[in-house]
């Protein structure tokens, strides 16, 4: 493969999980515009969580057949015209019906594309650089919960109309768009000599694997909630502005990222002072964590 097309391949997965996590972030910060949008007590928008989170659940487990159908590149280009109606939807629908709707596809956009991210970085990496991109992958999730919640404070502070936050999210799926008109990628179950190799069969997961994908999907709904009920705290009961309830966010979502790379940092160090501990000598040891570093 080219560095030209890994580095393509690569920005499409990073960018896929600022889709998901704006898409995701910003919603609970626009909620309560919404539910003046439509006169409808903020309680009565959780549902708008619901139809989000329903589309990206059912998506992702849905994709893990639909790869072996369609291939990776229409999905993308199918998925940026899904995106594109979905926010006129939210634009110019003035349905609660509609809204739901256009929520629920959005979810299943991102979901898709989320998991066509992970993929691709399973498969053009191995070893260390697989993980290390994979934190990137998750670092860029939390960057867009740092910036978006300062974007839509400002739009809202504007006094302009809470569908402008997804139109911004838009131009992440623009540029996604953009990078997959431009890249080459990979087909399951077929051969490419140039670029890739047959993709191998999928590995039976054991219990333990079942068990920690529960676990990530409770905490992963745990953090959302919490970052949800934030905006709402801040305003009602602390009397912030929006403004400053969006920058709480965006504090929030930086210190994870900072949380995730010190936590990286610390176990990286921990496995390569465990490998050193199984060597006797000192210039092995350091030959070999040279190795491990670079």
């Amino acid at each position: 493969m080219t560095n030209t097309n890994r580095n393509l391949l690569t920005w499409i997965s990073f960018l896929s999980y600022a889709l998901t996590g704006s898409l995701i972030i910003v919603t609970g910060i626009v909620m309560g515009d919404i539910a003046k949008y439509f006169d409808l007590p903020i309680s009565s928008m959780s549902n708008t969580f619901t139809f989000l989170n329903t589309g990206i659940l059912i998506s992702i487990f849905l994709n893990v057949w639909l790869m072996e159908i369609v291939p990776l590149k229409r999905q993308l280009i199918f998925g940026f015209c899904l995106m594109v109606l979905a926010i006129l939807g939210l634009m110019f629908g003035h349905n609660l019906a509609i809204f739901s709707g256009c929520m629920f596809v959005l979810g299943v956009v991102s979901g898709i594309t989320m998991s066509i991210g992970t993929y691709l970085i399973t498969h053009i990496y191995e070893g260390k650089q697989r993980g290390s991109r994979l934190l990137f992958t998750d670092s860029f999730f939390s960057m867009a919960g740092m910036i978006f919640p300062v974007i839509s404070a400002a739009v809202l502070a504007r006094h302009l109309e809470w569908y402008w936050v997804y139109v911004a999210i838009g131009g992440i799926y623009l540029a996604i768009f953009v990078l997959t008109l431009m890249a080459k990628f990979p087909v399951l179950g077929k051969k490419d000599e140039e670029e890739f190799e047959v993709i191998p069969e999928k590995e039976k997961w054991g219990l333990g694997v079942a068990f920690l994908a529960i676990a990530a999907l409770c905490y992963i709904l745990g953090q959302l909630g919490f970052v949800s009920w934030i905006p709402e705290y801040a305003t009602k009961d602390l009397g912030m502005s929006i403004t400053d309830a969006g920058q709480l966010v965006s504090y929030f979502w930086g210190a994870y990222m900072v949380g995730m790379w010190i936590l990286q940092c610390t176990v990286e160090e921990i496995r390569l002072t465990a490998l050193c501990d199984g060597i006797s000598s000192t210039s092995n040891c350091t030959n070999v964590l040279v190795q491990q570093r670079y």
